[in-house]
């Protein structure tokens, strides 16, 4: 299966971009809003714990198998489930 990559470390620094007055902020104001509430609305609160451990804390897929109980293969598909949903629904933002 093709991995898809989206750099969610900006979840960490969302209230610090959301700050951000400088030229372009309203832009990535716009976006960080809408990955919040993407994040927020409309993954499964598995795909939403997933990803926050995953991307936030910067926990190993192991290690929040081993947290939940499920086979590491579990938590990475539920993740690349997760960030093709995030894509599909910001895709035009």
């Amino acid at each position: 299966m093709k991995r898809v990559f989206l750099p969610l470390d900006i979840i960490a620094k969302t209230e610090e971009l959301l700050k951000d007055e400088t030229d372009g902020g309203d832009k990535k104001k716009r976006i960080l809003i809408a990955l919040y509430n993407v994040i927020d609305n409309d993954l499964t609160k598995t795909q939403k714990s997933y990803i926050i451990l995953y991307y936030k804390y910067n926990m190993k897929i192991k290690q929040i198998a081993k947290h939940f109980e499920v086979d590491p293969s579990t938590v990475s598909r539920t993740i690349i489930r997760a960030k093709k949903k995030i894509f599909r629904l910001l895709k035009y933002i």
